[in-house]
């Protein structure tokens, strides 16, 4: 049977199958591997797949990425496909943290690159999770990318940005493109944009860099370039804003200037201090705004320095300062334009009304206000070199002093007025007017009218008001008066001097304590002593009494020079001004000088007349000349002919050349 025709060739078959099989397994240990007949066997693309694959980075023999994916192929170009896919990476002591993951991934081994897809998530040093489509991983240079849109997360802080480069080693996050941050706040949440953002992990500096702002709670910070330095623990410890900066706090107030800077505390989250500058050398200027329903408040200086207090849940304005030429105005204050070199505000208990300014360096305030006169609208202008001011609730002005080198100047269409002091003028208000000023040290009132011009100088004057209308002034410690009107000039000194107003316009005016009076004349001169001095500007009247009046008078005879004087005492001494007339009463007393005689005249009262040069005695009228004497019921005198006349009941007594006296009585008689 095993001898048959049929077996043979089966047999036949099956050695020489055999013998193929050892000949081309023989013959493929001498042969290269086939590449393509290898992939013929998985697809066209791959050469070989793995599941659970780990792959690893090593740099000078330490280990530094490492790379594990659920599945991975290989491909004919070296590069590897990976699902599922992270990307650890090690630090010298060997430490892992998680960097990279994503549903799919390219991995160019030589060129140390890997290219995540879908569901990319990237984890910063920080603990922040970066969210992309894609992103790309350099192992060499150590450099994560994404080059798309991205969305991130820490905590309850969100926010999303176009471009992002992350350098491992240094632990510096690059952003670019818009970008977008928030941060949730107890009031809100507070939105963060740029154009581009650089975050230092390891030293928490953040750099927002093109139309950077900052935004929520209701306030707003916006710059050209805005730095943030943070703690540890990423509070914010302080923001830096510089070129075009702006903080708006709430509705209706602004800072603004080229640097802004903020500084916080970590632990309470709260604002401790606030600056703003201008540009160095540029002639920008730091500025705050606030508009409120009474108008607008408007600061700018080089410098401001707010800083603020916690109260509650709420963070106010405690104090602030500005520096370097200061210019401050309100219309709720009424302070049209204020100027200083350095200026200190305090505010009152809930940060929104000012308490307290200081200002000092150059200082100049200008108010405009209803001044209550008849000539309208009454404009305040007052320069020293120190000035403080308070406010009363509502921010109505209380109280302002000025020291050193002072000035107040007052203006409206009725009257001037302008007081100046060497060492201070403290000005107090009532509803936002004028109540009382205080002035001290070589003080000087000049006030000018359509009736002429007064000037007061003294160590210490005072002036009060009603309404806002001037009603008494008053001056002591030496006083010194000057009064030009209607062609006449009339000087006076006194230890203290009082002037009264009516409506706003002088109506009196009394000094007291030595009063000497000059009252000159192109023609005549009037000088006046007394205790006291009581001029009615109305009436045009002045009275001297206390003590004994004195009045001396000069006349010209000639227009040369030569003139006759007299001088007259009395109880009480009147002079009015419209018609020249003066009168004397009570133990009235002349004493005149008639070529080189003195002739004494006596009365109970005297009239005499400026402009005519007439003086009339009654009143149980003397004269008396020499040893001789002159009686009657009325006698004149004329200062410009050096005449007398004695009428009615003429007495005369006289004693001639030899010592014979004569006695005359007559109705009338002429000298």
């Amino acid at each position: 049977m095993l001898r048959t025709k049929s077996f043979r060739v089966a047999l036949v078959i099956l050695l020489v199958g055999g013998a193929i099989a050892i000949a081309i397994n023989y013959i493929s240990r001498w042969s290269p591997p086939s590449k393509e007949k290898r992939a013929d066997l998985l697809t066209p693309q791959q050469s070989r797949s793995l599941t659970n694959a780990v792959y690893q980075e090593r740099k000078s023999g330490r280990l530094t990425f490492e790379v594990r994916a659920d599945w991975s192929s290989e491909t004919a170009k070296n590069e590897i496909s990976l699902r599922n896919v992270s990307l650890t990476r090690f630090d010298e002591q060997g430490k892992a943290s998680n960097l990279v993951s994503g549903k799919e991934a390219l991995y160019d081994q030589e060129g140390k690159q890997i290219r995540f897809s879908r569901d990319v998530r990237l984890k910063l040093a920080d603990g922040t999770d970066v969210y992309s489509d894609s992103i790309n991983a350099d192992l060499k240079s150590e450099v994560v990318n994404i080059s798309e849109t991205f969305r991130f997360q820490r905590g309850d802080a969100s926010g999303s940005g176009q471009a992002l480069e992350y350098r491992i080693e240094a632990k510096v996050v690059d952003i670019t493109g818009r970008f977008q941050l928030s941060l949730p706040l107890n009031e809100g949440t507070a939105e963060i944009r740029a154009s581009k953002a650089l975050h230092d992990l390891n030293t928490h500096l953040v750099d927002l860099i093109g139309a950077a702002t900052i935004e929520g709670a209701g306030n707003r910070l916006s710059a050209d370039h805005v730095k943030v330095e943070m703690t540890e623990q990423n509070k914010v410890r302080h923001l830096k804003g510089r070129g075009h900066g702006r903080l708006e706090l709430g509705r209706g107030r602004a800072f603004s200037g080229e640097d802004i800077d903020m500084f916080f505390d970590p632990a309470a989250s709260s604002l401790t201090r606030l600056e703003v500058a201008a540009a160095a050398g540029s002639p920008g200027k730091a500025v705050y705004q606030e508009q409120t329903t009474g108008g607008e408040n408007y600061l700018e200086a080089a410098r401001i320095v707010a800083v603020p207090q916690k109260e509650d849940k709420d963070t106010v304005l405690k104090d602030f300062r500005a520096d370097g030429s200061v210019m401050f105005r309100s219309q709720p204050l009424q302070i049209k334009e204020s100027r200083a070199q350095h200026l200190l505000g305090f505010m009152a208990p809930g940060g929104e009304d000012l308490e307290k300014v200081h200002l000092a360096g150059t200082v100049s305030v200008v108010r405009q206000f209803d001044g209550k006169s008849p000539g309208g609208t009454m404009v305040e202008r007052l320069t020293s070199e120190q000035l403080d001011l308070s406010f009363k609730p509502g921010q109505a002005l209380d109280q302002a002093m000025a020291r050193r080198n002072v000035e107040l100047r007052q203006t409206s269409a009725s009257i001037d007025r302008d007081l100046t002091a060497r060492d201070s003028v403290e000005v107090f208000y009532r509803e936002g007017q004028l109540d009382r000023i205080e002035s001290r040290g070589n003080s000087k009132l000049t006030e000018s009218d359509r009736d002429g011009r007064r000037v007061v100088s003294a160590p210490s004057m005072d002036a009060f008001y009603t309404g806002g209308r001037v009603n008494r002034v008053t001056a002591s410690q030496g006083v010194s008066l000057t009064t030009e009107e209607k062609g006449m000039k009339r000087t006076s000194t006194s230890q203290t001097a009082e002037a009264l107003y009516t409506a706003g316009q002088l109506a009196e005016v009394i000094q007291r304590g030595d009063v000497r009076i000059r009252d000159e004349q192109e023609t005549a001169r009037l000088e006046l002593r007394a205790a006291v001095s009581r001029y009615e500007t109305k009436a045009g009247v002045l009275a001297l009494s206390g003590g004994t009046p004195i009045l001396r008078y000069w006349n010209s005879t000639d227009g040369a020079g030569g003139g006759q004087e007299t001088e007259t005492t009395a109880r009480e001494i009147r002079l009015f001004r419209e018609t020249d007339q003066i009168r004397a009463e009570g133990s009235v007393r002349t004493v005149l000088n008639q070529n080189g005689d003195l002739i004494v005249a006596e009365s109970g009262r005297m009239e005499g007349d400026r402009k005519s040069g007439w003086a009339v005695y009654s009143d149980s009228p003397r004269i008396t000349q020499k040893a001789g004497w002159v009686t009657g019921r009325v006698v004149r005198y004329n200062s410009q002919d050096q005449s007398l006349q004695v009428d009615e009941d003429v007495v005369s007594d006289m004693t001639d050349q030899q010592g014979k006296k004569y006695r005359v009585t007559s109705q009338h008689l002429v000298y």
